[in-house]
Formats: C-alpha cells, structure tokens, sequence
C-alpha cells in the first residue's frame, strides 16, 4: 500500500513538473526548445495503405524538424465529424492542425475565425507545384487556408464479364444504362447497380450525378452556393429519373437495405454489374482479398442523360486539406506542418489508390493500381467538377438533401415534396 501511495505521489509530482504531459495539451512549448503539435485525421484502420503512409510520411517530418513533436489523434469519418464541430464551437484547444473538407464545410469554420489562412506560410516553391486551379476550394476571399492533397472522381465501375455474359453494352447514356440492366436483370443472382443507399451519401452520389447531367455542372455549383435558385426543370428530371431506376429494378430489389459494405462487397464478388461510387474504390478493386473482379473492370463517368449534356462534366474534384486552428500557439509551425503533409499525401496518391494528385509530380504507372490507370485517362478529359453536395452545403441543409434523396427509392415517391423541400433550404444557408 506504501509504495501505492509513494507511486501516486511521485505521478502528481511529474505531473505539476512536466505540465504538458498531464492535461495542459499543446499550449507551451517544454524547456527544452520541443514544440507539439496536436493533429487531428480520420486515418484510422492500421491496415490501410493510407494509414502507414500518413504515420510515415509524419515520422519523416519528424526527422527532418527534431524540434517538432507530431501528436496523432484519429477517429473514423463520421465521429471526427462530430468532434469537430464539437470543439470548433469553442476554441478547440486540443487541436493545432487538422483534416477537413471544403469548401462548403471549411467555410462555416473561416466564417466563425477558426481558422487561420496560411498565405504568408507557404513559399513561392510549394505553390508552383500544385496543379493549376487545385486551390479553389481552398480560397476565400483572397486568402489561402489549405492546400490540396489530392482529387476524386464519381465513377461508374462496371463488370466487364458480366455485360459480356448479358449481351450489354457498357453505357455512355441514360437509355443505354437502363437498357444494359434489363439485360443484366436476366442474370441469376446479379444486381444490375448496387448502390449502398442506405447510406445517405450514396443516395446523394446517385441524384447528384443525374443532377449533373441534366442541368450542367456550373449551374449545380452557383444552385449549392446560393448564387441562384433551386428551380431549374432539371432538378426534377434528374429526380424523376432517379425513381424510374428504382422502380425498374436497376437498382435492385431493396436499394436502401445495403449501405456501402454490402454494395461494395456485392460489386467485388460478382454479385452485382455496376457500383456507382467514388474513384478510391480503384484500390478495393485491385488489392481487396475479397475481389473477384480486377481482372474484368471497365470504368466511365456517369452516363449522359440530354443529347446536349457535356461530356467534360464530373462528379467530383479538390475538397479535402489540412487545415490550422487559427487558435494555435505555433502558426507557423503549424502551417509548415501541414503544407508539407499536404504535398506528401498528395504526391503519393495515385500509388495509394486514394485519388488524382493535384501535385505536379512524376508517377511511375507500375506502381498504379491497374483500375486506377484505366480512370486516369477519363481524368485527363473531364473539366468542370461538382464537389459531393454534403461538402458544400452546410450540415443540416446537407442532411435533409441526403433523405429526400433516399425517399425517392420508392413506388411511389414524392418529387413535388422532394424539390420543395430542396427550395427550402438551399439558398438559404
């Protein structure tokens, strides 16, 4: 018991002594010279190729400044997301670098003086080797808050061997996409297009993309800015159509059964003729122990649904960063920290599977995964994005847009209720 007690004497001592290590987070910089940074991603599985080159890629930072102490707190997508907004309503002092996604959700951040710009951060060299224009999400008001890491694609990823044993044709138009799943229909136990749309941002990955092609890419981007209204005829066509692959069994059975595990794994073990989603699940495809398919995959952007639609729009683009709490006791360190992780995940990303480098960087195509080098060429010819709607529009407007997009998973659905809800809260953020 005495040594218990000597124990715990000894640890409140250390503690009063060392300040830091017991609660005072990354506030003071230690007596010997050694600064931490607190930085907060949403890498978390120790299995993903992601993950090690994140931790690597910190530990060489590490090496290269060894008065710079990285301290790593990582959480899944979904509950960063909360802890987030959790700690930005106050001045989140745990927090100095950290992960985020632009330009709509960065925005309500820059708007509340949470984050600091880095302009005066970042030399004259790293900005010559980010790809021109991969920094527009990133600017507000004619600063810089972020670099780019790197850009996705909405993809639709087909089973070549499938539409081959069905006599399809892969589809470059909405005629062609429901005309290819009355044929795959045939097949037994083949779901033309697993979506997953249990998951709301896949049900929203389906309408944005019809949205897309039936107004154009620039009017969907100046519609979630709240630069024009929420009433093109497109917006409805685009709703229309989306219950019409419903109900004609494009989608399945129970669209709104599966969430993103079960689509993927139904895509991956031949199960289902096409998976809508975005371009990260070129690594799936190719590394996944559980892919049947890899050898058999033809990619294309969604089909085009008006004769005149561009074939340069995509789904997609730059949205995601390492940001500084503007709140940081280390701006420049800070900054530097998270430019450089920046132009070192993004350098990398083609390799890893994780998306288009927006970097100018030389890649060697051996170590590409092979679904990836077939979406590069798609990449190279496509010009206006729209960035994933829920990126944009701020969290409530984002989350009734994510419902309504699955209530039209359904015989009959609502499209009036659908676009008056969609006129009520876009626009209006």
């Amino acid at each position: 018991m005495k040594k218990r007690i000597l124990a715990v004497l000894l640890s409140a001592a250390m503690c009063v002594g060392l300040l830091a290590g017991c609660g005072t987070g990354n506030k003071d910089t230690a007596d010997d010279g050694q600064i931490t940074l607190d930085v907060w991603d949403i890498w978390t599985d120790p299995s993903s190729s992601l993950t090690k080159a994140f931790e690597t890629a910190v530990a060489e930072y590490e090496e290269e400044h060894p008065d710079i102490n990285i301290e790593l707190h990582g959480l899944d997508s979904d509950a960063y997301k909360t802890k987030m907004s959790t700690e930005f309503a106050g001045k989140a002092d745990g927090i100095d670098v950290f992960y985020y996604w632009a330009p709509g959700m960065i925005k309500k951040l820059i708007d509340a003086d949470k984050v600091l710009p880095i302009d005066e951060y970042v030399t004259d060299d790293q900005l010559a080797r980010v790809k021109e224009g991969s920094t527009q999400s990133f600017e507000f008001d004619g600063k810089l808050y972020g670099l780019p890491i790197d850009s996705y694609m909405v993809i639709l990823f087909c089973n070549q061997e499938l539409f081959d044993e069905a006599g399809a044709k892969i589809p470059t138009t909405y005629d062609e996409l429901l005309d290819a799943a009355k044929k795959l229909q045939k097949l037994d136990g083949v779901t033309p297009l697993a979506l997953g749309a249990k998951d709301g941002w896949l049900a929203g990955f389906l309408y944005e993309s019809l949205a897309m092609r039936e107004v154009g890419a620039e009017k969907v981007n100046q519609v979630l800015l709240g630069k024009e209204a929420f009433d093109d005829e497109g917006f409805v066509s685009a709703a229309e159509k989306m219950n019409e692959l419903y109900t004609a069994g494009v989608l399945g059975e129970s669209p709104l059964e599966d969430g993103e595990a079960e689509a993927n794994a139904k895509f991956l073990g031949g199960r289902a003729a096409m998976r809508l989603t975005g371009s990260w699940f070129a690594s799936d495809i190719d590394s996944s122990e559980d892919s049947n398919v890899k050898d058999h995959i033809a990619v294309t952007t969604f089909p085009l649904t008006k004769e005149d639609g561009a074939v340069t729009d995509y789904g997609g683009g730059s949205n995601s960063s390492f940001f500084v709490n503007k709140s940081t006791d280390h701006p420049k360190e800070a900054a530097e920290f998270a430019a450089y992780i920046c132009e070192a995940m993004g350098s990398q990303a083609l390799e890893l599977g994780s998306g288009f480098t927006a970097w100018n960087v030389e890649t060697d195509e051996s170590k590409i995964s092979p679904t990836f080098v077939k979406m590069m060429d798609l990449f190279e010819n496509v010009e206006t994005g729209v960035l994933a709607w829920d990126t944009i529009l701020d969290s409530n407007p984002a989350a009734i847009h994510q419902e309504a997009c699955q209530t039209l998973l359904a015989d009959p659905a609502d499209v009036d209720g659908f676009i008056a809800e969609h006129q009520d809260v876009i626009g209006k953020q």
